[in-house]
């Protein structure tokens, strides 16, 4: 059975897991990925050439997506929200990591990206009371 055949016959929730799966795995090789492309003596490429590649990179892959699958592209008035969303994710935290790991290795930034699930939790319930 070709493998299009086979994905096209799973349920949404075996799609789900699987796509969970591959996230889970770009995202954990994302430090080990950031150290390699730092160099051994951090001086290959500079935190702020990482940084800005990678988000140009997926800003690209996005707006692909967008076109070649002709999904809506978000409101003007949901741009202020973007915005902050993309800041943070596609700026503030590979920069912090890329300078983090001038500092640390590899290792000690998977074990703080880990926890980050847990303190997410944390914090929401009390951000919005929760038990």
């Amino acid at each position: 059975m070709p493998f299009n055949n086979f994905f096209l016959n799973l349920s949404n929730e075996n799609k789900g897991f699987i796509y969970g799966f591959v996230g889970i795995f770009i995202f954990s090789i994302t430090p080990v990925a950031t150290k390699i492309a730092l160099g051994p003596n951090n001086s290959e490429i500079s935190p702020e050439f990482i940084t800005f590649g990678r988000s140009t990179l997926a800003g690209f892959l996005s707006l692909l997506y967008l076109l070649t699958f002709k999904k809506k592209i978000p409101q003007k008035k949901d741009l202020l929200n973007f915005s902050i969303i993309a800041l943070c994710l596609s700026v503030a935290f590979p920069l912090a990591l890329s300078f983090g790991l001038i500092y640390s290795t590899s290792i000690h930034a998977g074990v703080i990206l880990a926890f980050l699930p847990l303190a997410t939790a944390i914090f929401a319930s009390f951000y919005f009371k929760q038990k």
